[in-house]
């Protein structure tokens, strides 16, 4: 029995010490850290944003709280109904801008260089990228580019990772035609921002169901459309978030919100074939270390700008007629769950990120100078920056792209116009596009604690061997020998291992 028992004991010191001399090996031979690639520094915890929010009466606690305790569960069956997962849209549109013209997407990874310093703006940090790509050199910017309609680019001649358009009958009558939206030039009338949207037409588009073409890693590098949707805003008076107005920073962290969401969502589907950064998390970490952590923020701040938007349309998205081209039960759950969103805002847990972005505080300063208009400014870069995501070859970047960049003109229309003139000048597809870009902002404030927990769990790691883990190891083999348990050729083999880094 004591026999047993020491040669058990001493098994076991085997494979200690074959372990540490692995351990070991693996050191010496320098085989690569996956974290080694990350950028510094990583600091789990700023990616969980606390505290104020900025431009909000809200704090980031409170957008967790209400996501997690409420609206994330109601937006994501809100999102499954069938009105709301068809949506129409052109994708055949033709880039106006000729510096894209030779953008070709095969939708696998290639190996690109870090990002050549930006002029002096807000770019420094605009780091990696998504859905729409990961970090490339960018070489201009579109504020000083001009549009040449003479040299378009047709980005459906080189279309690539095409959307799935299958619609069923049903469906199709589902999504019904769909008004004009009208467009006025006075920026003294309220009409100013009823054509917010119009470099997103739905009207003569394809509609695509959006559960067969979910948001996801496709391996198109989209980073120079990125940095000229940044670089578009970019207004007379300032370069620097830190000088930029109060209708700037909004527009700008709308973006930067975006911008976080898709990469969270591309984080959470990476496809191991495109990706060159490893799994999900080494690709959060990738998209959040440092100061793009900020990019969370303001994730959280464009969740509440978006909430505050559905809570003043609420009357118009409660009696919207969810019925039509759907069967009787499928419109009356759908109804159900918009009035369960639209209720939320009464509940303590959330009346405070329905209510925290108050929308009066724009376009209170008089203009400076005669020449300068602050709204045409705002609605112009808006614009200009959707015209941008025609110039994707990628199809399902460009959906997902035109899908929230619609949500957010949206929000802003709503949160812009009197509430009188809502229900008559918003379509069918500003609708669905607005609760979809909540439900994925949602969605991406849920993944992302997810991710950054395991960040803080898997960069932890195991305990590290002490400094003496040579002299254990060769410490454990001597004993091994002298118990009897190893002969002396067995000895020099383990011995020989470490500097062999076998």
């Amino acid at each position: 029995s004591a026999r047993r028992k020491l040669g058990a004991h001493m098994a076991r010191l085997v494979r200690r010490a074959l372990a540490l001399c692995a351990a070991l090996a693996l050191g010496t031979r320098g085989f690569s850290n996956p974290w080694e690639a990350l950028p510094p520094p990583f600091d789990s915890a700023a990616m969980c944003p606390q505290g104020p929010l900025g431009d909000a009466m809200c704090d980031s606690e409170a957008v967790e709280r209400a996501n997690s305790e409420q609206l994330h569960s109601i937006l994501q069956e809100i999102t499954d109904a069938t009105f709301f997962r068809l949506w129409r849209v052109d994708l055949h549109g033709a880039c106006p801008f000729e510096r894209f013209a030779s953008d070709v997407s095969t939708c696998a990874p290639v190996a690109v260089p870090e990002p050549a310093p930006a002029p002096p703006s807000f770019l420094d940090e605009l780091g990696a990228l998504g859905a729409l790509g990961a970090a490339a050199h960018v070489d201009g910017t579109h504020c000083s580019v001009e549009a040449h309609p003479e040299l378009a680019f047709d980005a459906a001649d080189m279309a690539t990772d095409l959307v799935d358009t299958t619609i069923s009958r049903a469906e199709g009558e589902a999504a019904g035609p769909q008004p004009l939206s009208a467009a006025c030039d006075d920026e003294e009338l309220p009409q100013f921002w009823l054509d917010m949207c119009a470099r997103i037409p739905t009207v003569s588009g394809q509609v695509v169901n959006l559960r067969l073409n979910p948001e996801s890693d496709t391996g198109y590098n989209g980073s120079h459309i990125w940095a000229s949707m940044y670089q578009e805003n970019c207004f007379v008076r300032a370069s620097h978030p830190s000088s930029m107005c109060l209708e700037e920073r909004v527009l700008y962290r709308l973006l930067s919100g975006m911008h976080a969401s898709t990469n969270v969502h591309v984080a959470m589907h990476h496809n191991a074939s495109h990706s060159l950064h490893g799994g999900p998390v080494a690709l959060f970490v990738k998209h959040f270390a440092g100061k793009r952590a900020e990019r969370l923020r303001d994730l959280h701040f464009a969740f509440v700008v978006l909430l505050r938007a559905v809570q003043k349309g609420a009357s118009f998205i409660r009696e919207y007629p969810y019925e039509r081209g759907v069967s009787a039960d499928d419109g009356a759950r759908t109804g159900a769950l918009v009035h369960r969103l639209l209720d939320s805002c009464i509940l303590q847990s959330c009346a405070s990120v329905f209510s925290a972005f108050d929308e009066a505080m724009l376009f209170q300063k008089p203009h400076e100078h005669t020449w300068w208009s602050l709204k045409r400014q705002f609605k112009g870069v808006f614009q200009n920056i959707s015209s941008i995501v025609d110039c994707i070859p990628c199809q399902k970047c460009k959906l997902h792209g035109k899908l929230q960049l619609l949500g957010l003109g949206t929000a802003l229309k709503w949160l812009l116009l009197p509430p009188d003139l809502i229900a008559s000048t918003t379509s069918r597809e500003e609708l669905v596009a607005l609760i979809n870009t909540l439900s994925k902002f949602s969605r991406a404030i849920a993944w992302s604690r997810q991710l950054a927990a395991r960040a803080h769990t898997e960069r932890a790691g195991p305990p590290a061997p002490s400094a003496n883990v040579l002299s254990d190891a060769v410490g454990i083999i001597a004993s091994l020998a002298r118990a009897g348990q190893i002969n002396r050729e067995q000895e020099g083999t383990l011995l020989r291992l470490p500097p062999a880094g076998d």
